[in-house]
């Protein structure tokens, strides 16, 4: 809660940006993209089905680009 979120994400972005560059090695990046489902994220009784997720990681760089809820 003492963390501003709006200056969180500035701050954030100024960093990925800054580390991002093109490869040096002239090989791309690579993407690894990946889906879970979360076990016993489901509601019957509301008639929720289960939480999946996407992630996407930079390989090389070693972080996570996001993670997203899908249908």
């Amino acid at each position: 809660m003492a963390l501003k979120p709006s200056a969180f994400q500035a701050c954030f972005e100024d960093w990925i940006k800054r580390i991002s560059g093109i490869p040096t090695d002239g090989d791309l990046d690579i993407i690894a993209i990946d889906g879970k489902t979360l076990r016993r994220s489901h509601d019957r009784a509301a008639g929720l089905g289960p939480l999946f997720l996407v992630s996407a990681w930079a390989v090389q760089r070693g972080i996570s680009l996001g993670q997203l809820a899908t249908a």
